[in-house]
């Protein structure tokens, strides 16, 4: 498994990768053309059902095909996971991999991790609130406040995930801070926006055509996920503008 033929199979749908980058930092060792990686993962989504993963060690990325020998996926996982999804803990135990497959520094993808992480804080903000609009009319008084909050609640993540994109794409040696805004703006949004959705929309939140109570728990599933708001906010420096 080489990287660019992969990259050329996820862009066409074929291959689902996941990332494997929370928990000890592990190690490696080289044995001719060989490395061997050792380390534990926690919150690998899609973990037993991905194609590959996307694994961090130190602070370098290898790409570690699902049936690479040495690879332990859990067989069953009874946690709430995300849509669609199941969310459990890896081990390379260790793990053998061609050197060919390194990708490179893990600071090259941290930024990007976030910024899809938003995407998806984003879509839950809109699925909610469409699903609320498509049950309540948007015209009923007692509903109206809620749901302009939801609106604008919404359209600031909004703001802030393109503002983050471009800074990503153009100045990423200067993009750590609006990345990190967006992170923690979206993930609390999203617990916010579904939270006032399933308010709203009262016992019918919890019909399933709405879809209301899946993205409610989505928003919480997601927050828990490393990086967490408050490992966030542990990095961020605070201090007065002049």
């Amino acid at each position: 498994m080489r990287p660019a033929p992969v990259a050329r199979e996820i862009a066409a749908g074929r291959h689902l990768s996941t990332l494997a980058a929370f928990g000890p930092s592990g190690s490696t060792s080289v044995q001719g053309d060989v490395v061997q990686l050792r380390a534990r993962k926690n919150w690998v989504v899609a973990a037993g059902e991905a194609d590959s993963y996307v694994w961090s060690v130190g602070s370098a990325l290898w790409l570690v095909p699902a049936n690479a020998p040495g690879l332990l996926v859990p067989a069953d996982h009874a946690g709430m996971g995300l849509r669609g999804t199941v969310a459990a803990s890896v081990q390379a135990d260790p793990v053998r991999v061609p050197a060919s497959n390194e990708l490179g520094p893990e600071e090259i993808a941290h930024p990007w991790f976030l910024v899809l992480g938003g995407a998806v804080s984003l879509g839950l903000m809109e699925g909610a609130l469409g699903a609320a609009l498509r049950h309540l009319g948007g015209t009923d008084p007692r509903t109206k406040a809620d749901l302009a909050r939801m609106r604008l609640r919404t359209d600031s993540v909004r703001v802030l995930y393109h503002d983050a994109i471009s800074a990503v794409t153009w100045q990423p040696d200067r993009s750590a801070h609006r990345v990190r805004l967006l992170a923690v703006a979206a993930s609390e949004a999203a617990v916010a926006v579904t939270d006032l959705a399933m308010k709203v929309c009262g016992d019918a939140a919890f019909r399933r055509d709405l879809g209301l109570e899946r993205r409610f728990r989505d928003a919480r599933a997601a927050a828990a996920i490393e990086p967490t708001v408050d490992t966030l906010l542990e990095s961020v420096e605070v201090h007065a503008r002049p």
